[in-house]
């Protein structure tokens, strides 16, 4: 393996990803005393047998130094190899990066626990992923990164999420889909700054935890297969609410109290039992999409049209959902299963009768992507 350098990054980054890697790799060269201000190091299985750039690398690393400490590196990604707790555990490299290292990416590894290295060394990490991994609990290590803003534990077995997690007094993202997430700590309360929650992919239901009505920050909040039966009034109080994202559970009623979120950008309530919506959605005034799909609505209300800022109503799958609302003609879009000329919509181009999903829609739907996750390239 050999390790190219790139003068393009505006902070040093190492790259390490996909590669299979047992251990945490060591740097290539001996030390120098040569100042590195700009730098990624990139790890790569090779240079397709191009002589000239392997000369060319070959300079550029003979003036870097072997340790990644004097490169002052803040931000490593080690994803998607066959790393285990102890390998990374026993890294002397990460651990010589206490001084600069700001994030650190462990996801799609074979993690058991939180190696002790990050626990103890890198205390001034501001975004660790650790998702994708075979982690139970991740009690102890979070006291000791006290400056984290966001933190990935998706993806693992988690059955709770540890109350010390109100000490990170910076956390503004908190993702933990898919996982065996029960409850929530009270403590979640304290959070000051906390703005996004993806907690899709649990068992948070029958009903949204209190906790997350007292988190009067949060501008994303994704809760989406969880067997959650009923919204609380309690939701109105999430004032700064911009993007909520509850699909595929089992909500038969919408509360009125929803359109106190008149923040509210985007709404998924697609794959639920939803009947019908409150006239008081005319009062969200900042709603630009809104999902619906695969529910029983029998009809919209009837001021939805009066809401000038959406660009995008989907509501396929409705099955007595025969005809829309008027108003809607200054749409984007509009995905409707029933009879687009009965509604009087035909003359819009981003209407669509039940037509097939295109290619990533069908990916999407398949892979059952949560909010922070990327969707597939075309």
């Amino acid at each position: 393996r050999q390790c190219a350098v790139c003068h393009n990054a505006p902070v040093p980054t190492v790259n390490c990803n996909r590669q299979g890697l047992p251990e945490v790799p060591k740097a290539p060269m001996e030390e120098t005393s040569s100042q590195v201000t700009r730098a990624q190091l990139c790890l790569k299985d090779s240079i397709d047998g191009d002589e000239t750039l392997e000369a060319s690398l070959q300079l550029e690393l003979e003036s870097v130094s072997r340790s990644w400490e004097a490169l002052n590196v803040i931000s490593v990604d080690l994803s998607s190899n066959n790393l285990t707790s102890e390998a990374v555990g026993e890294s002397q490299i990460l651990g010589s990066l206490g001084n600069s290292l700001e994030e650190l990416d462990l996801s799609d590894n074979d993690l058991e626990y939180v190696p002790k290295v990050v626990i103890t060394k890198l205390r001034r990490l501001k975004k660790l992923n650790l998702s994708e991994n075979r982690l139970e609990d991740v009690v102890g290590f979070i006291k000791c990164l006290r400056q984290l803003q966001e933190l990935n534990v998706s993806g693992n077995a988690l059955s709770s999420l540890p109350a010390e997690l109100a000490l990170l007094l910076n956390l503004t993202k908190l993702e933990a889909m898919r996982n065996c997430l029960g409850s929530l700590p009270p403590d979640l309360k304290s959070l000051p700054v906390i703005r996004e929650m993806h907690l899709s992919g649990n068992n948070l239901g029958p009903k949204i935890p209190a906790v997350l009505f007292e988190m009067t920050s949060l501008v994303s909040l994704a809760l989406s297969s969880n067997h959650i039966q009923m919204i609380d009034d309690a939701i109105g109080d999430l004032i700064n609410l911009e993007s909520l994202t509850i699909m595929d559970n089992e909500i038969e009623k919408v509360p009125v109290a929803l359109c106190r979120c008149t923040k509210l950008k985007r709404i998924n309530l697609s794959q639920n039992l939803v009947c019908c919506l409150p006239d008081e959605f005319v009062a969200m005034e900042h709603l630009e999409e809104l999902f619906l799909d695969s529910n029983r609505l029998e009809n919209l209300p009837e001021e939805l049209g009066k809401l000038s800022t959406l660009k995008r109503l989907s509501v396929e799958n409705n099955p007595k959902l025969t005809a829309l609302p008027p108003g809607l003609g200054h749409l984007d879009e509009i995905m409707f299963s029933g009879a687009v000329e009965e509604s009087g919509y035909s003359h819009l181009s981003g209407v669509r009768q039940g037509l097939p999903r295109n290619a990533v829609e069908v990916e999407i739907h398949k892979r059952r992507l949560y909010p922070g996750e990327k969707p597939p390239e075309t």
